[in-house]
């Protein structure tokens, strides 16, 4: 049985749009990239991404991946995949295997999928702008912005102005830079010597919550 999907957020309330063509696709494709999707598990995952075991479904003998726009719609699913995984639309595409499509929203009424050529078209595109957007991020940060501290592999501390920011890995088998603009609190923190920013990155690792809000998109690298 297919529900009706009464849109809970801005990507779904652009999904409807899309689909009743008020809104071009493409544009759409945007937005999903940048939102954050659900990615429904059958065991436990790891603040690093390590554990998922995805919602699969098979068509004409292609793996499909079951992600959903929403945190309440993976409850049709909760017997078979009772955990759950946050993730921006760029960063599961980009960790997607080869031969495995994508199903959003599978149960519902409102949904599309995405076959394995249409990633692969997405993440080639996603690759180029990403570069584009590394080169302009390198030219700002060495022309206007401080590096204050650097781990290999592990965070970058930068600073703006009065604006500080800490980029970092989750590390893992789904590795995902993650860039912070940090709060009053946690900069006096670390130039007191009483915050570490590794003890920081630790926190944002084990509690997303601690970041709600104040995520950069996208990351900013030197």
């Amino acid at each position: 049985m297919v529900e009706k999907l009464i849109p809970e957020n801005d990507l779904e309330d652009l999904l409807v749009e899309a689909q009743e063509k008020r809104l071009n696709f493409a544009e759409f494709i945007n937005f999903f990239l940048n939102a954050d999707l659900s990615v429904p598990s059958g065991s436990e995952v790891m603040p690093d991404g390590s554990g998922l075991a995805p919602l699969l479904f098979e068509k004409n003998g292609i793996q499909m991946l079951g992600v959903f726009t929403s945190l309440s719609r993976v409850k049709m699913f909760k017997d078979k995949t009772p955990y759950c995984l946050s993730m921006s639309g760029s960063d599961l595409l980009s960790r997607m295997p080869s031969d495995c499509g994508l199903v959003i929203n599978p149960g519902f009424d409102k949904g599309f999928e995405l076959p394995p050529a249409g990633i692969a078209a997405i993440v080639k595109d996603l690759k180029k702008s990403a570069y584009a957007l590394v080169v302009l991020n390198t030219v700002f940060i060495n022309q206007y912005m401080k590096i204050i501290e650097q781990k290999a592999c592990s965070y970058l501390l930068m600073q703006d102005g009065d604006e500080w920011y800490l980029t970092f890995f989750t590390g893992g088998s789904v590795e995902i830079d993650i860039c912070v603009k940090l709060n009053q609190h946690e900069k006096n923190g670390i130039k007191s010597g009483e915050l570490a920013p590794s003890t920081l990155v630790q926190k944002f690792l084990s509690d997303r919550t601690k970041y709600e809000g104040r995520r950069i998109i996208p990351s900013i690298h030197p």
